[in-house]
């Protein structure tokens, strides 16, 4: 899958190595999902399967990986055919994004964030970013809870952000309404770098109505990831599968408000199972529910502010050690799906 050399250069520089290209290509065709294209593994094996040159292989291949894929239904009448449509499609989709200003990383890249590896087998195969990519290996603390706060829940999370400015820590979290929203408006209000792991692809943020949002992160220093393909739409397992990359990111996770039986509640076990520092929240002379959930710590702030603040400090300055340590813990397959 051979391209112009001017191509070639500008697509790579961005990240886009011909694996990629194959990949936004073979994203393209009818009956190849972006299930059957991860369990191909990192892009750079993807140019494997346009090696052999024969299209009764290739469709064998990728339909036993959970494609639907059939060169008749598809108007693919040979090899040649499918390898220059997969081509076309790719270098198209990468001009885009390369006009968008977004990158794409893959675990053989040099920007690959080594904590992701702690996934094991499901760390992601890409991601895309756009902003402030010095972010990918700053310590940072994910900030997470309810789509729908209190006025309690309102308030504790612009003071986990606020604490983490005297920090000076970058805070991560999902761009969804409520909690995450206003973690990352009172980052960018307070001047706090913010790391934006979206659930659906960077073309195609949720809700819509952030969009706005998403490119203020980006406008202020910031930075947004997605594992979804750009124009990928959310959907709620797309959201689960998400928050493992929020725990695995972050060297602490603090949710300030959240039930039991929640997205954020996935978050928080993904961190537990990542052994991330995960803290729980609530105010001082305020009852919370018994839907409330509960971290491994737990304070009342501003009452123990000062062991809050012992905590977030600790778990960050340990981070290096952590990622050092030999991990011998497997994650638990049956909430990875």
């Amino acid at each position: 899958m051979n391209s112009p050399t001017f191509i070639r250069i500008d697509a790579e520089a961005f990240g886009y190595s011909p694996g990629v290209l194959a990949t936004l290509g073979l994203s393209s065709i009818p009956g190849i999902g972006v299930s059957s294209l991860r369990r191909l593994g990192d892009p750079s094996f993807v140019t494997e399967l346009f090696a052999g040159e024969d299209l009764d292989v290739f469709t064998s291949t990728i339909n036993a990986l959970g494609a639907k894929f059939s060169p008749m239904s598809s108007d693919i009448a040979d090899w040649q055919s499918l390898r220059e449509r997969v081509w076309r499609s790719g270098r198209n989709a990468a001009a885009e994004l390369m006009t968008a200003g977004i990158r794409c990383i893959t675990p053989s890249s040099a920007l690959y964030p080594n904590r992701l590896n702690d996934l094991k087998d499901h760390r992601p195969n890409w991601l895309f970013l756009k902003g402030n990519l010095a972010l990918l290996t700053a310590s940072s603390v994910a900030v997470v809870g309810t789509r729908d706060p209190s006025e309690s829940g309102d308030f504790l999370t612009k003071y986990a952000v606020a604490a983490l400015r005297e920090l000076n820590c970058p805070v991560i979290s999902g761009l969804a309404k409520g909690i995450d929203s206003i973690a990352h408006e009172w980052s960018l209000r307070l001047h706090v770098p913010t790391i934006s792991i979206l659930g659906s692809g960077l073309l195609a943020p949720y809700p819509a109505r952030n969009a706005d949002l998403s490119e203020r992160i980006v406008a202020e220093g910031g930075l947004l990831i997605s594992e979804y393909l750009p124009r990928q739409a959310a959907s709620s397992e797309m959201f689960v599968w998400r928050n493992r990359l929020q725990a695995c990111l972050s060297d602490c996770v603090i949710a300030t408000e959240w039930k039991k039986s929640s997205g954020t509640a996935h978050t928080i076990r993904f961190a537990r199972e990542l052994r991330r520092t995960n803290i729980s929240l609530s105010l001082a002379g305020t009852q919370t529910s018994p839907e409330q959930g509960r971290a491994e710590q737990h304070f009342v702030l501003p009452t123990e502010h000062a062991r809050f603040m012992e905590s977030i400090s600790g778990s960050v300055r340990d981070e290096l050690t952590h990622l050092a340590e030999p991990q011998n813990d497997q994650l638990n397959q049956n909430t990875l799906f």
